[in-house]
């Protein structure tokens, strides 16, 4: 999913040139953190329904804002039907099936700008790409709206574990094509002249060489996966406290992600 902080500008459906943000992606706009958690659309309801974080970094003291979304040539009707605690959710009504894009624009109520004159338009846009269609959008209260935008981040933080395996496994097959090529030139020297085996002992120390690098590359991997896996972990936690666990009993089920590599590298040191 993705959507981009833009201008005015209202951009074509090809999208060219356009910076996306990711949906699950903080943005720090207005002293304020923006996170777009969830944003789904159901065709049968034409109903769209975004679940928003907005954290006010400011000491303006203003949590209350106007909420406008439009598309082409149309205003759509909207509505926030939950909020509380950082977490708005906004719905967004009579959107018909061929929507093509839209933009959310969120800004302060008049009386509000006198207390914050350096508040700038907030200004969002979205595709018929990037949101996630689904059959039918469900009324929750703030509670299952706060877990739905955890479990949000859960499946945004897993598709980073998976490209993180992706490239590790990537990274040991070019170690393992690497030990397989020093054993080659190796096994040469024997029947060369004293300049080949100057060569061929100059090409095994620049693949050495790479190697190492590689197996930094590697090193990054884990300590990256590592982090993934204990944000996996955090929020899960938080799934668990809003469903009543106490501190005790999420100590005595952890929750851990394994990273095994289905690639193993004939050079030991590797791992």
């Amino acid at each position: 999913y993705g959507l981009f902080f833009t201008s005015s500008i209202w951009l074509g459906k090809d999208y060219e040139g356009v910076e996306t943000t990711p949906i699950g992606t903080t943005i720090n706009i207005n002293n304020r953190n923006v996170t777009v958690d969830s944003w789904q659309y159901s065709k049968k309801q034409q109903l769209m329904e975004a679940i928003i974080e907005l954290e006010n970094l400011s000491i303006d003291g203003i949590d209350k804002y106007l909420w406008d979304v439009r598309g082409k040539g149309v205003v759509y009707k909207t509505k926030i039907i939950e909020e509380g605690e950082g977490y708005y959710v906004l719905r967004i009504y009579d959107v018909k099936e061929d929507w093509a894009e839209v933009s959310l624009n969120i800004d302060l109520k008049e009386s509000d700008k006198k207390r914050n004159k350096d508040f700038e338009l907030i200004k969002m846009y979205t595709n018929d790409k990037h949101v996630k269609n689904v059959s039918y959008i469900t009324r929750k209260d703030l509670k299952g709206y706060k877990k739905a935008a955890l479990n949000s981040k859960i499946e945004f933080v897993n598709e980073k574990i998976t490209k993180n395996r992706s490239s590790k496994n990537a990274l040991l097959k070019k170690i393992e094509e690497a030990d397989r090529k020093v054993e080659e030139l190796s096994e040469k020297l024997d029947s060369q002249t004293e300049k080949e085996k100057e060569e061929t002992v100059s090409s095994i120390d620049n693949i050495k060489s790479e190697k190492e690098e590689l197996k930094e590359k590697v090193k990054a991997c884990d300590t990256s996966f590592a982090e993934l896996n204990e944000k996996v972990r955090l929020l899960r936690e938080k799934i668990a406290e809003l469903d009543g666990a106490t501190p005790q009993s999420l100590s005595q089920s952890p929750h851990q992600i394994t990273n095994k590599s289905t690639v193993k590298s004939s050079g030991k040191d590797v791992e």
